[in-house]
């Protein structure tokens, strides 16, 4: 739990450091560590999703799904919730990839997630992991598609593996570096 309250009191104290990202396309997917390198799927998808990111679509993924934790955790977002976000992440995730900066990218995403709709994948599930792909597009833009690694544990579906922070991440290290050369 301190995970997630440290993850709480970033998100809470967020503006700082003055530069954000403004497209969730923006910048090239990173990695996370030699462990887990990043699988991330850089395709663009063609044409623009049309659902809308919402509860009610989150409602309507099945129960104790991969899509569901994702879309949860993609609305949780979008809605300004750091403790619900921060609770679709594995522990082991959130400590690796240090919660504070996961708060803090995804507080920097979430006017474009505020106009970002999304077509979901068919998950690829393989005992207590699974893989899935989300294409995400912003208001008319052609959608991108994201993977997501997650793992169940203690009977629900965790994120262990996020493209879509990961390419955000880069976008404003790389960011802060024009601007800090």
């Amino acid at each position: 739990m301190n995970v997630v309250r440290a993850f709480v009191l970033v998100a809470l104290c967020l503006p700082i450091v003055g530069c954000g990202v403004k497209s969730i396309n923006d910048s090239v997917a990173g990695s996370y560590g030699q462990e887990g390198a990043s699988r991330v799927i850089e395709q663009r998808v063609p044409g623009p999703a049309t659902r809308p990111l919402s509860l009610a679509e989150v409602r309507r993924q099945p129960p104790d799904s991969p899509q569901r934790a994702v879309l949860s955790m993609l609305v949780s977002a979008k809605l300004g919730q750091a403790t619900n976000l921060a609770s679709q992440y594995d522990p082991s995730a959130l400590t690796r990839l240090k919660a504070g900066r996961v708060a803090s990218t995804y507080a920097r995403l979430r006017a474009a997630l505020g106009t970002t709709s999304f077509v979901v994948h068919v998950p690829k599930v393989d005992g207590s992991r699974a893989t899935l792909a989300v294409a995400l597009s912003e208001a008319d833009k052609p959608a991108r598609s994201y993977q997501f690694g997650l793992r169940k544990t203690g009977g629900d579906w965790r994120i262990e593996r996020d493209g879509l922070y990961d390419r955000a991440l880069k976008a404003l290290c790389a960011q802060q570096r024009r601007a800090h050369p």
